[in-house]
This record gives C-alpha cells, structure tokens and sequence, in this order.
C-alpha cells in the first residue's frame, strides 16, 4: 500500500500545472497578452454593436430606448478611439513598436528582447 502512494506520488509531481511553456520569454508572454487583449476588443466591440442594433429596431417609437441604444454605440466607439489612442502611445513609447507579427521565431523574440538564446530551434531558451 505504501509503495503504490510512493508511485502516485512521483506521478503527481512530475505533472505541470503550467499551460504556457517554459522557455517563453518576457516579450512572447507580453505579445501573448497583447493578442488576447486585441482580439477581446474586437470581440467585445462587434457584440456591443449586434446589441445596440437589436436595441435600436426593438425601440419602436420608446424615445428612451433608442437613446439608450445611441449612447451605447457612441461609448463603443469612444473605447475604440481609445484604444487607437493607447497604441499610437505605446508605439511611440517602445522602441521598435509594438506588433502582433508572431511569425517570428522563439530566438528572434528573445534576441530582439536582449535575452540570450542558449540552444537550438524548439529547446532554446531565453536568459536575461
């Protein structure tokens, strides 16, 4: 019985709880989060839009409604502007700007970032 716990054991701690890689350095994980944040507002812009619509042809001649419906495609676009805003500053913050091009490799990400890439192709890894 004892030794069946002992192999239960191994097994669970050799299991990785991550789901990102480990050899994922700062500048993959921050272009991760760049593309999720990207594709969440575009995402999040285009249901708002749908919703004012059916808010807009459901208001029949309820002046409150159809206002509502303005007001919330009028803040759907102030929060696109936004956006562009904050991205316009970033690029011009950042040197090299910022993109969402992950067409480059594993080492050309690290290497651009400063990091030194210590092996070969998918089991390089990146050190500061």
């Amino acid at each position: 019985m004892f030794g069946l716990g002992m192999i239960a054991w191994r097994v669970m701690a050799e299991v990785s709880t991550s789901i990102l890689p480990g050899d994922m350095c700062i500048k993959e994980l921050l272009f991760l989060i760049l593309k999720i944040l990207v594709y969440g507002l575009g995402a999040a812009a285009t249901v708002g839009v749908v919703i004012a619509g059916i808010q807009y042809m459901t208001a029949r001649d309820n002046e409150s409604q159809v206002s509502a419906a303005k007001t919330r495609l009028l803040n759907i676009v102030i929060g696109l502007v936004a956006w562009a805003v904050m991205w316009t500053v970033m690029n011009w913050l950042i040197p090299g700007g910022m993109t969402l091009d992950m067409n480059q490799g594993h080492d050309a990400l690290c290497a651009d970032s400063g990091a030194m890439v210590e092996g070969e192709g998918a089991s390089s890894i990146c050190r500061l």
